[in-house]
């Protein structure tokens, strides 16, 4: 892919739509956490669910570093997952 140009505008509305994006996976990803935690009966489910929370670090940070050469394919990313 060819290097962007970002504009200052651009960069402010690239700069949104990230962290709107990060927000609503936190969100949905500690709503899951939960769920998790309030069904963990066992420290087997516990360990399950710290699993799951390191597992899911990764990935978050792998997704979500703020690097303007990768935005637009984080941008599509995230729109082929929500259709």
């Amino acid at each position: 892919m060819d290097r962007i140009t970002w504009s200052n505008t651009g960069k402010k509305i690239a700069r949104q739509a990230f962290d709107t994006a990060l927000s609503r996976e936190e969100a949905s990803l500690l709503a899951d956490f939960k769920a998790r935690a309030a069904a963990a009966a066992t420290q087997d489910d516990m360990w399950a669910v710290y699993r799951f929370l390191a597992e899911r670090d990764g990935v978050m940070g792998r997704k979500y570093g703020f690097r303007y050469p990768e935005l637009i394919s984080l941008f599509v990313l995230l729109r082929a997952l929500a259709a």
